[in-house]
C-alpha cells in the first residue's frame, strides 16, 4: 500500500498526511518512517543537512504611471525590500540591489523576471 503513495517523494510528514485519509493500520507511522528513510532520493536530500541561508532572492520590476518599483524578496524568510526607481537603467538597479545586499548578504543565486 505504501508503495502506491511513495512515488511522490514528499517526506515523512506529508506522506503521513496523504496516507491517513485512505488507510490506517496499527504501526502505520513507523512503517511510513522506515519507507521514507530507506528511499534513496530522501537520503540524498536529507543528508545535505539544513543549509539555510539568505542565498535565494527574487527580483521584479513593476511599472506604474508615476514610478517604477524594484521588489526584492528573500525566498526563505519572505522578507520584502521595495525600491522606487527614477529610471530603470542598470546603474540604478545595481545601487538598489547593493543597498539590499549590504543589509543581508550577497546571494549566491538570483532569480529575475526577465
Amino acid at each position: 500500500m505504501l508503495s502506491i503513495i511513495h512515488p511522490y517523494h514528499v517526506g515523512i510528514t506529508r506522506y503521513k498526511l496523504m496516507t491517513r485519509p485512505y488507510v490506517w493500520w496499527f504501526g502505520m507511522n513507523d512503517n511510513i518512517v522506515m519507507k521514507v528513510r530507506t528511499c534513496k532520493l530522501y537520503q540524498q536530500v536529507h543528508n545535505r543537512g539544513h543549509e539555510i541561508s539568505l542565498a535565494y532572492n527574487s527580483y521584479r520590476l513593476f511599472d506604474t504611471h508615476k514610478a517604477t518599483f524594484l521588489i526584492a524578496v528573500v525566498d526563505y524568510t519572505k522578507w520584502i525590500e521595495c525600491f522606487i526607481l527614477d529610471n530603470t537603467n542598470l546603474g540604478n538597479i545595481i545601487v538598489s540591489l547593493s543597498e539590499c545586499f549590504s543589509r543581508f548578504s550577497p546571494p549566491s543565486v538570483n532569480v529575475s523576471d526577465n
